[in-house]
């Protein structure tokens, strides 16, 4: 590569050009960002061999002979295409194959065992021969962790894995690494956080995110990232927590408060079968706590729930009220709005 030539490319949607790397040709779809990084998976050995010791070393040996990294790889007879396999070799002539499925970021998971079953798709030995005399290991790249049922049947992996991996093995010194882990860290679908507070009505669940620690909606009910949680409570009902806490008799009728937040410091999504797959006990127990036995609980009765691990609670020295209540609707806010007022501020 030249170090007097500089490459430019421009985005239709932009009015300055977004990025300067192969990538950006490549494209930014998920199709697009799954090929290149399977690509950079042959690419770069030190990658590949980080990625494998990372996601897979309970059930992979680095000491291979060869392995093969295959993209958006056609079926033997029909139009089904895996989005990541690879074969690695071994001086035995056994060999593992690895097949990925990946989803787009705002893609709809419906249920976790959809998804199983689209991968078992990829699995068929009618579909794909080189099934075939190898040891099969089924994984998903999603943007939330998923809890499956069997963790060793099938693995999860989350975009933010990925970064780390490249983080860890690139140091800035590949151009080529350098430039996809700034690629997808530039995602706006797949950045850290999208808003700095999420805060969800959350009723008669108030006192089970006091008592376990953890908040649990429906899958597609929190669509943005955060960083702190801040459960929302309505006024009608709890205003003995108002005067025990704050000291407050005032009326608020009508209005929803909030006491205090929540760090998260971990989110993945679990059905009721995969509980069992929660390797920290005490995080299973909550979970399992959380979805109950009611058969009246929506959020019992939901495919999926979104797990929100949170840390400590940070208490409010005075409590932050809504101007209405609106108790069916998630609300999201910034910190600044916090600092500078007793008012929950909603954004988009």
């Amino acid at each position: 590569m030249s170090s007097n030539s500089i490459f430019k490319i421009y985005s239709k949607k932009h009015e300055t050009n977004t990025s300067d790397s192969i990538f950006s040709i490549i494209g930014n779809s998920e199709p697009d960002l799954t090929k290149s990084l399977a690509f950079l998976l042959h690419y770069s050995e030190d990658f590949f061999k980080k990625f494998i010791k990372s996601i897979f070393k309970k059930v992979i040996d680095l000491n291979y002979e060869s392995y093969f990294v295959y993209a958006e790889q056609k079926s033997n007879c029909s139009t089904k295409r895996r989005d990541i396999s690879i074969r690695i070799n071994y001086d035995n002539k056994k060999s593992v194959l690895i097949i990925i499925e990946a989803k787009a970021l705002n893609s709809e998971i419906r249920t976790i065992q959809d998804l199983l079953n689209q991968i078992d798709m990829y699995c068929d030995n009618e579909l794909y021969s080189d099934v075939h005399d190898n040891k099969l290991i089924k994984a998903t790249l999603t943007k939330n962790r998923i809890i499956y049922s069997d963790i060793d049947e099938i693995i999860s992996i989350t975009w933010e894995d990925i970064i780390e991996i490249l983080k860890d093995c690139n140091n800035k010194k590949d151009i080529l690494l350098t430039n996809y882990m700034e690629k997808i860290m530039s995602s706006k679908d797949l950045s850290t956080y999208e808003v700095e507070i999420f805060c969800p009505p959350v009723g008669s669940t108030f006192s089970k995110i006091e008592e376990l620690n953890i908040y649990c909606c429906p899958k597609d009910y929190s669509n943005k990232e955060a960083i702190y949680l801040m459960p929302r409570i309505p006024v009608n009902q709890n205003e003995q927590l108002l005067a025990d806490k704050f000291n407050m008799t005032d009326r608020h009728t009508g209005k929803g408060f909030s006491d205090g937040m929540y760090k998260i410091t971990e989110i993945f999504m679990a059905d009721r079968v995969s509980l069992e797959a929660i390797e920290d006990e005490d995080l299973r127990t909550k979970v399992r706590a959380w979805f109950g036995d009611s058969s009246n609980n929506d959020e019992s009765n939901e495919s999926i729930l979104k797990v929100f691990v949170l840390d400590k609670k940070i208490n409010f020295d005075k409590p932050k009220f809504t101007q209405g209540q609106n108790p069916t609707g998630k609300m999201y806010c910034k910190l600044s709005d916090l600092l500078n007022d007793d008012l929950i501020v909603a954004r988009n």
